[in-house]
């Protein structure tokens, strides 16, 4: 079957200090955008990273990793060339999720979820949606707030610190300050009638997807197509050509087959008894 990698979407299931939350990443909202958002969540670029800034009615943002892998650092810190908005663009409301940048094509690795319909967001050129938190939010939205925003508007960290003195500085300056668990990924294809999965990095086996909410995509649940890729590589394993319909009928079928096995049975041994 033909893939249009346009069709692309993400799963991506996070732990964190208050609970998980899932994101439901567009590519067709924003290529370049969910390109390098799915290459580093899938590498774990994120995975115990901190929610460095969080100012509730405004927004949470991070992207600022502890990891060692010097060539995972090399790929965040290259710049992405900003993807126009859409037309008509998506609207920001609560639970978008966009990079935060600093000028024209100054996408890296930093990204935000928007606390609220705020009418700044989506001016910029780089604010262009990459997805929406679909489970979760009420998660999100209890990640710690009260050290205010980033100097000088508040006395929240230091983005340049971070980077320099790493998980340390955050633990010893702002040791309530909320952080990520670890994060597992999906990509899907919804509307194929197939299912294709393959473990990632951690198992995948306990990963629901959810029912798109607010995506605009079509209200066919019973079939998705999963393919799983690996710093950015697509591969696939296990066909599995059951959809959930398939699975009920077979359940009806196992069902009904034991019935009548029953009445068999009880049959046979009322025959038994008369010629007894």
């Amino acid at each position: 079957m033909d893939i249009d990698e346009e069709d692309q979407e993400a799963l991506v299931k996070c732990g964190t200090t208050k609970g998980p939350f899932t994101i439901r990443l567009v590519r067709k909202w924003s290529p370049l955008g969910y390109d390098r958002a799915v290459s580093l969540f899938q590498r774990g670029f994120y995975d115990h990273s901190h929610f460095f800034r969080t100012v509730h009615g405004f927004l949470v943002q991070f992207g600022i990793s502890y990891t060692d892998e010097d060539d995972l650092l090399e790929l965040a810190d290259k710049t992405i060339r900003d993807d126009p908005q859409l037309d008509p663009p998506i609207p920001f409301e609560e639970g978008i999720v966009s990079y935060a940048g600093g000028g024209k094509d100054s996408r890296t690795s930093q990204l935000f979820i928007a606390y609220d319909a705020i009418d700044s967001f989506g001016q910029e050129l780089w604010e262009t949606p990459i997805g929406k938190v679909i489970q979760g939010m009420e998660n999100v939205k209890k990640f710690y707030g009260d050290y205010g925003d980033m100097p000088p508007w508040g006395e929240g960290p230091e983005q340049w610190r971070i980077e320099e003195e790493g998980e340390e500085y955050m633990e010893e300056n702002y040791p309530l300050m909320d952080k990520f668990k670890t994060c597992k990924v999906k990509v899907v294809y919804p509307g194929n009638r197939e299912l294709l999965s393959v473990e990632t990095k951690d198992s995948l086996t306990d990963f629901a997807i959810p029912k798109a909410v607010g995506l605009g995509t079509e209200e066919n649940g019973n079939y998705i197509r999963t393919v799983v890729s690996t710093k950015g590589a697509s591969g696939a394993s296990g066909i599995l050509k059951l959809s959930s319909d398939s699975m009920t009928l077979i359940g009806m079928i196992g069902i009904t087959f034991v019935i009548v096995m029953i009445c068999f049975f009880r049959r046979k041994e009322k025959e038994a008894g008369k010629k007894n």
